[in-house]
């Protein structure tokens, strides 16, 4: 029973932020959260299938420049690429600069939780259920948040590749560090990434008036 609750509860913080959102942004309606949502499954599916197969049949060494270059291009390009993508189904013109960016980062946290729902059902290591939150799901929300930026600016017209790049790097960055063991210092970059990721969505977004 405490095992289906904490599955369960996994999917707490998307129907939260949902909820939030809707009450608290007056352009965003519910019906676009839960089109955020399903594109964050949608984009799962492909990066699950693309991940076993390079997995599958390719070995990497720790701490290598080879599991570097892995990290960025597949975990970091090939992840973001999927999760962009996705987000060209969002119907921009109903909505505006803020709705966009909060849907975008809705799909990255659905898509987080998704995962951590997969992880849960197949490895049952609960006790990681909170770290993996507080680090693989949040990553995947702030960089989902600014490939929404990107793909906003192309649907206005405004072309700024920079925010895409940002997502790609931060996140292959980021587990690149978090496959270290956690008892080395290296493991705890991985956090610092997320601060920078966080502090980017608030650099472009943020600081830049209403396009």
């Amino acid at each position: 029973m405490l095992a289906n609750a904490v599955i369960y509860l996994s999917f707490f913080p998307v129907i939260f932020f949902c909820a939030v959102l809707s009450l608290s942004i007056k352009e965003f309606k519910p019906v676009y959260g839960i089109l955020a949502c399903v594109l964050g499954l949608v984009a799962l599916i492909p990066i699950e299938i693309i991940q076993f197969t390079i997995n599958s049949n390719v070995n990497f060494t720790l701490a290598s420049m080879q599991l570097l270059l892995k990290c960025l291009l597949v975990n970091g390009l090939v992840e973001e690429t999927a999760k962009m993508a996705v987000l060209f189904a969002l119907p921009a013109k109903k909505l505006n600069k803020a709705s966009f960016f909060w849907c975008a980062a809705l799909s990255g946290l659905a898509l987080g939780c998704y995962e951590l729902f997969i992880y849960l059902v197949l490895n049952l290591h609960f006790q990681n259920a909170l770290l993996r939150f507080l680090t693989a799901v949040i990553i995947h929300t702030a960089c989902s948040a600014l490939s929404g930026l990107f793909v906003y600016s192309v649907k206005a017209k405004k072309f700024s590749p920079f925010p895409f790049i940002c997502a790609i790097l931060f996140h292959g960055i980021y587990d690149y560090f978090a496959g270290f063991p956690k008892n080395t210092v290296f493991f705890y970059f991985s956090f610092i990434v997320i601060i920078f990721a966080l502090i980017e969505c608030r650099a472009i977004y943020f600081d830049k008036p209403e396009e």
